[in-house]
């Protein structure tokens, strides 16, 4: 049961570094929808 989400970003493969306030929140976001089990693409 995996899940994929693709980081709305403009920064390619660098959006997952955390240089990006934005990106950033929407990780954490997305991370903390996963774990409480409500993921939702």
């Amino acid at each position: 049961g995996g899940q994929v989400a693709v980081v709305p970003s403009i920064w390619g493969h660098i959006a997952g570094g955390g240089a990006n306030e934005k990106d950033v929140r929407w990780m954490e976001r997305k991370i903390a929808d996963f774990l409480k089990g409500g993921y939702a693409s």
